[in-house]
């Protein structure tokens, strides 16, 4: 049902697609990143993908995603990408416990039961790797569409710390909580 265009999309999944970009936003932000606009013509040099027939759904949909060849990150973007997939995986996981879903050692849809109901670090790489190129391709977006996005300077990563906003990277992080597989 979600391979058709975005207007198309069922109410819950636009709902959650505007709820996860909005937290990925807020996230970038609550960072100490800062978003402006690096060139306000970039949206009318940005040019789609032409693809083949072989592309068009038999709803008639065919995607026609934006050419961001162009658009490469830099080392601490690609830092950024790992926080906020993590983060994204977070979210999904809050919106999947919220609709009755609990974790269990197979996807189950009848019984709501779902294995990537975990920390995204017990997540095994294909799925983090997804969530990766999703955000990844999320900034890269927002890039090609003319912002810039600013790591916090050292100034404000210091206060960030001091206030316990972010964790130092250097010091030993709490341990993974593990979680047991129920019978059902």
């Amino acid at each position: 049902p979600c391979l058709t265009s975005f207007d198309r999309l069922p109410d819950a999944q636009s709902q959650f697609n505007f709820k996860l970009v909005t937290e990925t936003l807020k996230t970038i932000v609550a960072l100490g990143y800062l978003i402006g606009i690096a060139d306000d013509d970039a949206e009318y040099k940005l040019r789609k993908f032409k693809l083949p027939r072989q592309y068009l759904m038999t709803n008639g949909y065919k995607p026609s995603p934006l050419d961001l060849s162009h658009v490469k990150l830099n080392d601490q973007l690609e830092q950024l990408v790992e926080k906020l997939a993590s983060n994204s995986h977070n979210v999904w996981a809050v919106e999947r416990i919220r609709q009755g879903w609990t974790y269990g050692y197979s996807l189950d849809v009848k019984n709501k039961r779902n294995p990537r109901l975990v920390p995204f670090i017990l997540l095994d790489e294909t799925a983090k790797q997804s969530n990766r190129n999703s955000i990844r391709e999320l900034i890269r977006t927002l890039l090609g569409y003319g912002f810039a996005i600013e790591p916090p300077d050292e100034r404000m990563q210091k206060q960030m710390l001091n206030m316990g906003l972010i964790q130092d990277e250097y010091k030993c992080k709490d341990t993974d909580r593990m979680f047991r597989v129920e019978s059902t």
